[in-house]
């Protein structure tokens, strides 16, 4: 699945009243568009997991960072973090 397309999905929870606990996301691109959205839903996520994600060489570290960023800046208490096979070299 492309960047663009996990994004509008997140964008779709984003805009319901669901309380999404958790986030799994495996073998599929994850950008700056993902990024964006997987913000929005942080403060309500106890679990996320990002596992063999694909991103732009230039963006990887940028990306994991962003992810890291975001569970810090919650201000909530992410419970369970998995950031496995991400390369963080760019």
């Amino acid at each position: 699945m492309k960047d663009g397309t996990f994004a509008h999905i997140l964008d779709g929870l984003v805009n319901k009243t669901l309380s999404l606990k958790s986030l799994t996301y495996a073998n599929n691109q994850f950008g700056e568009k993902s990024l964006y959205q997987v913000r929005k839903l942080m403060p309500c996520l106890n679990t996320i997991s990002l596992n063999n994600i694909q991103t732009r060489v230039t963006h990887n570290s940028a990306i994991v960072s962003g992810v890291i960023e975001s569970i810090l800046d919650s201000g909530e208490l992410v419970q369970n973090i998995k950031l496995s096979n991400l390369q963080i070299n760019d």
